[in-house]
């Protein structure tokens, strides 16, 4: 494979970057001359469209981590980074857990008087709700047809079949 240039390195990184896939932009940003023309062109070549390739697979998530992380979310409880005491007070707790990306907001304030100090904690994790209707969609739960519903007489005609076979088995 050909060595790519400066200009060619240039054009990958604001292609993956900056300029969000647009071809045009990336060309632009590169410093290309004629960048609405070059942009397509230089797509073109395997060398850069490979080069791309490699980028992204080095930090695109895979399939499986991208469900990880949304089966993380859907798991989330704020009682992970809380250590609750009897007495109801509580006291932060963050250093221990590495699932700190499920915090989606987190605030400390300090109030001072002249003889009391307070500390007020707002801490939020992330819903878990659209989570949870993508690892449904995912699973297929939404798409299954529902059972209809049993009748009172197909019901009965089952039981009377279960409690016929039972006394038949009692009786062999």
């Amino acid at each position: 494979m050909r060595k790519l240039t400066y200009k060619q390195r240039l054009f990958i990184d604001a292609y993956l970057g900056e300029a969000n896939g647009n071809a045009s932009e990336a060309a632009r940003c590169a410093g290309y001359a004629n960048p609405g023309q070059l942009g397509y062109q230089l797509l073109q070549k395997t060398s850069i469209r490979t080069a791309v390739e490699c980028k992204l697979k080095t930090v695109a998530m895979s399939s499986d981590e991208i469900l990880a992380r949304v089966a993380e979310i859907a798991t989330a409880d704020i009682g992970e980074f809380l250590d609750i005491k009897e007495d109801g007070t509580y006291r932060l707790r963050l250093s221990r857990r590495k699932r700190t990306r499920l915090i989606r907001k987190l605030k400390v304030t300090r109030t001072v008087s002249e003889d009391t100090e307070t500390e007020t904690t707002d801490l939020e994790v992330r819903d878990p709700f659209p989570a949870l209707v993508k690892l449904g969609d995912y699973h297929g739960l939404w798409d299954k047809d529902p059972k209809p519903p049993l009748e009172l007489k197909e019901f009965s005609r089952k039981l009377k079949e279960r409690l016929a076979k039972r006394k038949n088995a009692g009786n062999g």
